[in-house]
């Protein structure tokens, strides 16, 4: 993570109320999907990524699920910066009384950022687990299994006990 996005965060954690901070929101989240699959999924479906190297691959994992379940694949909503305008765009695109299923890949910043916007909406969190994702063919179909995996309501894949590469968040809520 940048110093720029770390420093973002330490902010925004140091000015939550009575010292609740979005880490420590973050870490009381479960850390994988329910052992049995969600069958009531919303037809409309948001993915968000944070341009990382791997989110094509997570995109195409998501698609394969939309087209399989017949639902509605919303435009890609991205965090590639955490600033005051893209957090806006991201806020304007998740009000409205429309049930979707939220699907994301975002760094550890971007992640507990999203998550705070959609808790402000009321949404219900499925997912959200830590992984360690290469830039690599192997890197490429985990995050395409996480992706169809988020976005069918399947439990998450497991990924490599001694996974390199960067740290992400794979997340999923209802909104």
């Amino acid at each position: 993570m940048s110093a720029g996005r770390r420093s973002l965060l330490k902010v925004l954690a140091a000015a939550a109320p009575l010292g609740w901070t979005l880490q420590a929101r973050a870490a009381d989240a479960p850390t994988h999907m329910v052992d049995e699959p969600i069958t009531d999924l919303p037809h409309r479906l948001l993915p968000l990524v944070g341009g990382g190297a791997l989110d094509a691959a997570f995109l195409d994992g998501v698609a394969q699920a939309a087209q399989a379940s017949g639902g509605l694949r919303e435009r890609t909503a991205r965090l590639p910066a955490l600033d005051a305008v893209t957090l806006a765009h991201l806020a304007s695109r998740l009000d409205g009384n429309t049930p979707r299923l939220v699907v994301a890949l975002l760094d550890d910043a971007g992640a507990a950022l999203a998550l705070e916007l959609l808790r402000a909406r009321g949404a219900r969190l499925l997912a959200f687990e830590s992984q360690r994702l290469a830039p690599t063919l192997a890197g490429a179909a985990h995050a395409r299994a996480l992706g169809l995996a988020l976005a069918s309501g399947a439990p998450l894949p497991t990924s490599p006990a001694t996974a390199a590469g960067a740290p992400c968040i794979a997340l999923a809520c209802l909104i």
